[in-house]
């Protein structure tokens, strides 16, 4: 009897509590952005719905937090069940970072505030991810599917690129450069040349953050050689880009010979073909100029197209790449870009002439006639029309053609030109140009962008996004000059 009451009391004491007795769920917050330009006179504001949910499900009624590292912003409004729309409104140009938080839980993006974006495109963000860093970002180039973005980069002051040469900065001169006021410029390193960012940088010449301008290359002289490589970077599911790799040349590690622009066709998911402008100081062509060489590359991992060496006078001594064989080689060959036909063929390689001193000289093709890539013949260099592609009066480069639309760097901004048909040549095949981003020229407010070039085109889970290079302006002097940051940013067209 008092065994049988026992067992019914703890049958009893199970059974109470009044439900199964499991734990509610745990608050699981997850948090996503959606940036929208809206067009105004002026600067354009900045629309975020942020979507937060709690184990899957709407989080409705809630009061997430939002922090701006600039701009203004608007009352915080709940537009649909677990969706908080929000605006931002910039005071300039520049850089905006937005970070919407709750529970714990926190998601952000950096949009841009350009001088003027054309209305068939959305909001302009800069790339997230390991790609920006205070360093030098520049030449971005984004294979077709948007897979693998390369970027030109080093620990360098862009500014420094400028101040060197100029008559109010360097002359020109290492001598007496360090004492300059912006000597710093040519002399200190910035931004990260280590992992995570950038492993396997070529550190030969950087001692104590400082770089050593001597170099065991051109009889061991003391030149300004700021150092530089290539990397490639795997697009996330997040839609950053991180994995870096390098692709460089093997100059003793001195990272002073480098690609001046390059272009990915992709061969497999793991394999690509690139093209790259390079001044081989070993084989000087027909002018000491550029050249477009071709190589083939093992996507994610680090790969060196040449490789020199001083030990015998300077020699190269040896190389993945093949000259392409154009007729000629005169002029600076640069920033080259391969397009191919529907069919995937080859059809033309496009360059700029960038440093050359006639603003009447930028922009020119070759197209394929024979043979195939890249071993078949070349036309002679042909110029792009000079009535509306290679404006005499303007400064153009960093050519990029998809077979529908031409898109070119021009003075402060990106343009575009559609394509009619016909001879590259020929006016009538081409639209007069539109602006499609433009960031102004100069500026002197700290964190304006004052210009936007290197127009790439990918296409991202069906729709058409331009990377692209920004200069922002880090810091001012009051005076001739100012300290100029390069990143990398992206534009959904609408």
């Amino acid at each position: 009897m008092n065994k049988l009451y026992l067992l019914l009391i703890l049958l009893l004491a199970g059974c109470s509590g009044g439900g199964t007795g499991s734990s509610p769920p745990s608050d699981d917050f997850a948090i996503s952005l959606a940036f929208t330009r809206i067009a105004k006179v002026g600067l354009d504001d900045i629309k975020v719905s942020a979507t937060i949910t709690n184990n899957a499900a709407p989080a409705s009624g809630i009061a997430p937090v939002v922090t701006l590292g600039s701009g203004t912003l608007s009352t915080i409004v709940e537009a649909s069940s677990g969706v908080y729309d929000f605006t931002v409104t910039p005071g300039s140009t520049g850089e905006f970072p937005i970070a919407v938080s709750y529970g714990g839980v926190s998601k952000s993006g950096t949009a841009l505030v350009l001088n003027e974006v054309h209305m068939d495109w959305g909001q302009p963000m800069s790339v997230e991810g390991l790609v920006n860093t205070e360093g030098y970002e520049d030449g971005p180039v984004i294979s077709a599917d948007g897979e693998w973005l390369f970027v030109q980069t080093g620990p360098i002051y862009f500014s420094g690129l400028t101040y060197f040469p100029s008559a109010v900065g360097c002359s020109g001169t290492l001598v007496g450069c360090a004492a300059m006021t912006h000597g710093d410029w040519v002399y200190n390193t910035i931004g990260s040349y280590a992992a995570p960012e950038r492993p396997g940088f070529y550190t030969k010449r950087i001692v104590l953050g400082q770089i050593n301008h001597f170099t065991d290359f051109y009889g061991g002289l003391d030149i300004f050689s700021p150092p530089t490589l290539f990397y490639g970077f795997k697009r996330q599911v997040d839609g950053s880009y991180k994995q870096p790799f390098r692709i460089s040349i093997d100059d003793n590690q001195e990272a002073l010979l480098s690609p001046f622009g390059l272009y990915p066709r992709l061969n497999s998911a793991s394999s690509a073909t690139i093209l790259f402008a390079f001044n081989d100081p070993t084989d000087q062509q027909d002018d000491g100029g550029h050249e477009i060489y071709s190589a083939p590359i093992t996507l994610g991992q680090d790969n060196d197209l040449m490789t020199f060496t001083t030990a015998a006078g300077m020699t190269r001594v040896s190389t993945t790449a093949t000259l392409l064989n154009f007729p000629s080689h005169v002029g600076t060959q640069g920033n080259p870009h391969l397009y191919s036909n529907g069919d995937g063929t080859v059809n033309s390689v496009w360059v700029d002439n960038e440093y050359n001193s006639d603003p009447t000289l930028d922009l020119f093709y070759y197209e394929l006639t024979a043979g195939t890539f890249p071993s078949g013949t070349w036309s002679s260099i042909t110029q792009l029309p000079t009535d509306k592609l290679d404006l005499p009066g303007s400064s153009e480069s960093m050519p990029f053609f998809d077979g529908a639309t031409l898109y070119l760097h021009r003075d402060s901004g990106i343009v575009s030109s559609n394509y009619l048909g016909g001879a590259y040549s020929t006016s009538g095949s081409w639209t007069s140009t539109i602006s499609v981003i433009d960031g102004g020229g100069s500026c002197t407010i700290v964190g304006c962008i004052s210009v936007v070039g290197e127009p790439t085109i990918a296409t991202i889970d069906g729709k058409i996004y331009l990377f692209f290079v920004y200069a922002l302006l880090r810091s001012y002097d009051g005076g001739a000059y100012g300290d100029v940051n390069m990143q990398i940013g992206a534009i959904e067209k609408k």
